[in-house]
């Protein structure tokens, strides 16, 4: 796994199931990914109405970024959404990644998860 990469994530409601995939790089907008959003009450099936929203935020709590993650129209509960760029990314710092998925108003899942400034070297 790359240093500023996670995937596979389960929420803390085990109803609710999806993958988030990101990359932090600096100096750059960064694509945060949700695929295979599922809901175990509704059988399983992808979500694809849901409000999914993104936070950068420092390990002390100050929030740098958040951002929306769209519905892929055609795809199985898979959202995606760009961070902009933070200026105040510093390489090897981790931070956290909050990921809520929100359903008539409610919050149904919500993910929080540790990735690393990482300069772009591809």
């Amino acid at each position: 796994m790359d240093a500023g990469r996670y995937r596979g994530l389960t929420s803390i409601l085990p109803r609710y199931k999806g993958n988030i995939e990101m990359e932090l790089f600096l100096g750059q907008q960064n694509l945060v990914l949700l695929e295979g959003l599922k809901s175990a009450l509704l059988g399983g099936a992808g979500l694809s109405t849901a409000t999914t929203t993104v936070a950068l935020v420092t390990l002390s709590g100050t929030t740098l970024a958040n951002a929306t993650l769209a519905y892929v129209s055609g795809t199985v509960g898979r959202y995606e959404g760009t961070l902009p760029v933070v200026s105040s990314l510093v390489e090897g710092t981790e931070y956290l990644a909050h990921i809520k998925v929100l359903s008539a108003a409610t919050t149904v899942a919500f993910w929080k998860f540790r990735a690393t400034a990482i300069e772009r070297r591809e």
